[in-house]
């Protein structure tokens, strides 16, 4: 398994957040993590991405345990983290945004080339490279936070919301994205408030309740799963 989370317990105080969270995701695939607010969906992605530090468990990530790894280095090792909120760099540049992705790497003719890639899988942002991130639409400025995190050259992309607030024309865009990005060989876990959507890309997925995980399968059962369906995706 490429990454693996085991029994992972995290607090925010005295407030447990994840009880005995264990799921993973194999190299390749799309995993999606469903449930209500306040789930666990956002703090399961920040804990892997090193943002939160668990309480207890094992986080491991191609054979080597992560858990209490700083930041940093987590982005090094390849995982990138695409927030809750887009979190662009409002006052700089579409190309500096971008740019900041590849802030750790060295490998000059590797980073011009993923920027090529970029601007392949969101050509706005071509269009737009000297605009201010701040003054793009909502959905301009996700796709530029999915290409900031692609320029870290990740093996595992960790998406939170990525459609959240947009027209759905925009999401029906940016999930047509996520798939060509994992089709290319970057593996994703999906927190995305449009279950019915989430599924569809999902090669996997978990249902997060109360910071437990009662249920998981392939997307595909889990869409045709009763409770799924009535919870979830409307009946």
């Amino acid at each position: 398994m490429l990454l693996e989370l085991k029994d992972v317990h995290v607090h925010y105080g005295k407030a447990e957040a994840l009880r005995g969270i264990s799921m993973g995701i194999e190299k390749g695939q799309v995993v999606t993590l469903v449930g209500a607010n306040g789930a666990g969906k956002t703090t399961t992605l920040r804990t892997i991405s090193g943002l939160k530090k668990p309480t207890s468990g094992e986080i491991w990530y191609n054979g080597k345990r992560i858990d209490g790894t700083d930041l940093h280095e987590i982005v090094r090792l390849g995982i990138a983290h695409v927030p809750e909120g887009r979190m662009v760099f409002a006052t700089m540049t579409v190309q500096d945004n971008l740019q900041m992705g590849a802030y750790l790497r060295k490998d000059k003719r590797a980073i011009a080339k993923d920027m090529e890639n970029v601007y392949k899988y969101f050509p706005v942002l071509k269009n737009r490279k000297t605009q201010i991130a701040g003054s793009l639409s909502g959905g301009e400025q996700q796709m530029l936070a999915m290409g900031r995190a692609l320029m870290a050259s990740p093996q595992v992309m960790l998406m939170d919301e990525p459609s959240m607030g947009l027209s759905p024309i925009f999401v029906e865009e940016i999930g047509n994205i996520i798939r060509t990005i994992n089709e290319a060989g970057t593996s994703i876990i999906l927190v995305e408030q449009n279950a019915r959507m989430a599924l569809e890309l999902a090669h996997y997925a978990y249902v997060i309740e109360l910071g437990r995980i009662p249920l998981q399968g392939t997307g595909k059962d889990l869409a045709c799963d009763p409770n799924v369906q009535k919870t979830f995706l409307g009946g």
